[in-house]
């Protein structure tokens, strides 16, 4: 096991907090490789979260964010405990609005409603929506009023669209078994409609958690690829390997939106 610098090493398997460990009894090429692909895992989920941060919305924005919260007095207090199914009925809930979103507090059984209107009379978006836990884990989200996979995991956002999409994201920190808790995200990703009309690639941004023990390195995306580009995200700032002239990155037209959740058990 291993834990950051002023963190306690927590070995409870039903500890929420169970410090992420490699088991050095396997052979050597199976330590390297493991650990190898967790740092990249890690990683990864952590490139989004940057990226998120480096295109946050501006007050221009033709894109409308808002965020309800349904919330269970009981079962917030419940932290060990499995929540109900998510029914119909708990779906047609009235959700209580939030105003300015950005950080939220949540607890066990916590749903979390995300509707995103686009406003501008010109423009289309691709919209993309991830969930970020504390342990490197991308889960994508799909539209609560739509059963269908979207092809390329990018849900389209038509100018001036009477509809909205809509998603849920239950927050669980018990499910037969701690889960993640912490600091961990909900992130957009609005990518503006290009000369060819094609929906970017967002399907293999997500990846297992790294407490499910499922660490493999998966392929990189159009949106990985179109990342390495934009500039700021991976280097913040100036050091010897930098030229004076720096090289012109290629544009990506992209807004972000994030909400950062504070998970308790």
């Amino acid at each position: 096991m291993a834990t950051q610098a002023g963190e306690q090493l927590v070995k409870d398997d039903e500890a929420h907090d169970r410090s992420l460990s490699i088991s050095l009894e396997n052979d050597r090429e199976w330590v390297t490789s493991t650990l190898s692909q967790s740092i990249w895992q890690l990683a990864r989920a952590a490139r989004i979260i940057r990226t998120a941060s480096t295109h946050r919305q501006t007050r221009r924005s033709k894109l409308n964010f808002t965020t309800a919260l349904l919330r269970d007095a009981e079962m917030i207090n419940r932290g060990r405990e499995n929540c109900p199914e998510i029914t119909e009925e708990i779906i047609a809930s009235d959700f209580r609005p939030l105003e300015s979103a950005t950080h939220l507090s949540a607890g066990n059984c916590d749903l979390i409603r995300v509707s995103v209107k686009n406003t501008s009379p010109h423009q289309h978006f691709y919209v993309g929506g991830f969930y970020v836990d504390s342990r490197g884990g991308v889960s994508l989200l799909t539209d609560t009023e739509d059963d269908e996979e979207m092809p390329n995991c990018a849900y389209p956002l038509p100018p001036f669209s009477a509809d909205e999409l809509k998603f849920d994201v239950g927050i669980y920190t018990w499910y037969d078994g701690p889960s993640t808790v912490g600091l961990e995200r909900i992130v957009f990703l609005a990518i503006r409609q290009d000369k060819t009309g094609l929906p970017p690639n967002l399907c293999s941004l997500a990846q297992e958690t790294l407490s499910a023990q499922q660490q493999m390195r998966s392929g990189e995306s159009d949106l990985d690829n179109l990342l390495s580009d934009i500039g700021g995200v991976q280097n913040r700032g100036g050091g010897s390997a930098h030229s004076s002239k720096r090289k012109s990155t290629r544009f990506v037209a992209m807004e972000a939106h994030m909400i950062e959740l504070d998970i308790r058990p």
